[in-house]
C-alpha cells in the first residue's frame, strides 16, 4: 500500500466520523424543537378552550344547559384559558417576543370566535328550538317558527 491510498482512507474515515458526529454536536436545535412543540401545543389548547366556551355559550342560549351549570363550567374554562395564556406568555417571553395577554383579551378572543362561528352556523339550527334546518327552509320542521 502506498502513502497516497493511506491518506485517502484516512480522509474518508475522518469525513465519515464527522458526518456521524454532526447531529450529536448540535444540541441547540433539539431545544428549539421542544420550544416549538410546547408553543404549538399551547396554541392548540387555547383554540380548544375557545371552541368549548363558544359551544357552551351556544348551548346555554338554546336552553340546553341550566344557568348554574353554565356559570360553573364557563368559570372553569375561563380559569383554564387564563392558565394557558399565562403559559403562552411565558413561552413568548422566553423566545424574546412578548405580546401582552390578559383575561380581557381572552374574553375579546371568545367574542370574536363566537361571532365568527355564528356567521358560519347561521341557518344550520332553528333559533327557537335548536332543531337542525336547511338553508332553503322557510319554517322549522320541529316547532314551526318562521325562519
Amino acid at each position: 500500500m502506498n502513502i497516497g491510498s493511506i491518506f485517502i482512507i484516512l480522509a474518508i474515515l475522518l469525513l465519515t466520523a464527522l458526518y456521524i458526529a454532526h447531529p450529536l454536536l448540535q444540541k441547540t436545535s433539539s431545544k428549539v424543537g421542544q420550544d416549538t412543540n410546547v408553543h404549538s401545543s399551547l396554541l392548540a389548547e387555547r383554540e380548544r378552550l375557545l371552541s368549548t366556551i363558544e359551544e357552551l355559550d351556544y348551548d346555554h342560549e338554546l336552553g340546553k344547559i341550566a344557568k348554574e351549570e353554565y356559570t360553573r363550567q364557563r368559570q372553569i374554562l375561563l380559569i383554564e384559558g387564563a392558565a394557558v395564556l399565562k403559559k403562552l406568555e411565558q413561552s413568548d417571553q422566553e423566545s424574546a417576543s412578548t405580546p401582552e395577554k390578559t383575561n380581557d383579551s381572552l374574553d375579546a378572543l371568545i367574542v370574536a370566535r363566537r361571532q365568527e362561528l355564528r356567521e358560519k352556523k347561521k341557518g344550520d339550527f332553528c333559533p327557537k328550538c335548536g332543531h337542525k334546518i336547511k338553508k332553503s327552509d322557510k319554517f322549522c320542521a320541529s316547532c314551526g317558527s318562521d325562519l
